[in-house]
């Protein structure tokens, strides 16, 4: 190879494994886990509503394990230009997931070891030429595209030799290993904060000394109360803004909130204080817990918090309810504001809600600086990548 890299076809240097087209009757209750394409995050997977097979899967299925560090794309999507679930999405496998199933509608990526790294993998496959590529390739509806695992193989990339690739893999690594690493702390850190939550307003651990009278929850310590969300918060549609952007400019610069998360950039925001917003159509049940400007989309609702000692309760609170019970559509999932701000939920004293706020503000404030700063090098590596790539940043010992 010369100093540039020879260009290839990825499917001569990248191994591609389709997922498992499982039955629906052989999902169990637990066993082997699944990984669908619904689990996707921003870059990795949430493996906290997987699918299991039965164990005795893992003997039959074993050509669609997953290992920590696999680059995975989704086959079937919204169209590519979507910031929603779009087909050609690419994530890595965290640690987590090690030892998990692939489901269908994605394929598994993983480096020829003669002729590239498992990193660079993951780098090529984010690059603006491999999003074009799907994005004219792709076939198939706006709500339903689909891109073949043979148009993949076929995709044409540069491949440096080997000592470049590992070095520009290195280069982003470490920016990628420190955003792995906030992503785990702050992974904990919520969970210790669930844990609270459930151990004072769930399990009531530290009144189990003290009365406890009937309500229509059950059992609750006396002096508390039962009542609506609509008690203490005021719940509000989102609205579709007249233009948006899916990057993030000078002008647009308000994230842009759908029922999956941010889906792109508004230039004024309709919030600027801490809210809830959820799905409210197509995807129930997501939570997002959002503390600066922010412009929520049509297809979601807003829970305000009438007070703010009253914020990360009603947060904790809202992971625990039953989206599935309440939805209200036929041919697609609908949550009504009436059905949010009816649900039963328990009214601790003002000073339990104090000091559970107090607790809990410190785990959650430093969630948030460490999300604004992968956030921040997520972007230094997106500007870098296509740079080290064609050359136009030169690395050490690569020459002029």
């Amino acid at each position: 190879m010369s100093s540039t890299g020879n260009v290839v076809r990825m499917g001569d240097v990248v191994e591609f494994q389709n997922g498992g087209g499982f039955k629906s009757s052989e999902f169990t209750s637990s066993g082997a886990p699944v990984i669908r394409v619904s689990d996707f995050t921003a870059d990795s997977v949430d493996v906290t509503n997987c699918r299991f097979l039965s164990a005795g899967s893992l003997s039959t299925y074993d050509r669609f394990l997953l290992r920590k560090g696999d680059v995975v794309v989704s086959t079937v999507g919204s169209w590519p230009t979507s910031p929603t679930s779009p087909v050609g999405k690419v994530v890595l496998i965290p640690e987590e997931a090690d030892g998990y199933l692939l489901n269908q509608n994605a394929v598994r990526l993983r480096a020829i070891e003669e002729w590239t790294t498992q990193r660079f993998v993951h780098y090529l496959a984010k690059t603006d030429g491999f999003k074009h590529y799907i994005a004219v390739h792709a076939r198939g509806s706006a709500n339903h595209a689909r891109i073949a695992i043979g148009v993949l193989k076929d995709f044409e990339l540069v491949l440096p030799p080997l000592p470049i690739q590992r070095r520009i893999a290195e280069i982003l690594g470490r920016l990628d290993d420190k955003i792995e690493v906030n992503r785990r702390i702050n992974r904990t850190l919520e969970q210790m904060a669930q844990a609270l939550y459930k151990h004072w307003f769930v399990d009531f651990g530290p009144f189990q000394d003290g009365e406890f009278v009937e309500s229509e929850v059950g059992l609750i310590p006396a002096g508390w109360a039962v009542g609506r969300l609509g008690d203490i918060a005021r719940v509000t549609s989102g609205k579709r803004p007249k233009k948006r952007s899916n990057i993030k400019t000078g002008e647009f610069h308000v994230p842009l909130y759908g029922a999956n998360g941010r889906v792109g950039y508004v230039k004024e925001s309709l919030f600027a204080k801490s809210v809830i917003i959820t799905g409210r159509v197509g995807t129930l049940g997501t939570l997002f817990r959002v503390g600066h400007e922010v412009w929520p989309s049509d297809n979601t609702l807003v829970i305000i918090p009438v007070k703010p000692i009253y914020y990360n309760f009603l947060f904790y609170a809202l992971q625990r309810v039953d989206y599935r019970a309440l939805n209200r559509g036929s041919t697609q999932p609908l949550l009504t504001q009436s059905d949010i701000k009816n649900l039963l939920i328990l009214l601790p004293k003002q000073d339990m809600l104090e000091r559970f706020y107090k607790l809990t503000i410190p785990f959650l404030e430093f969630i948030d600086q460490s999300t604004r700063e992968s956030e921040q090098l997520g972007a230094t590596r997106d500007y870098l990548l296509p740079k080290l790539l064609s050359g136009e940043v030169k690395i050490i010992g690569q020459g002029d």
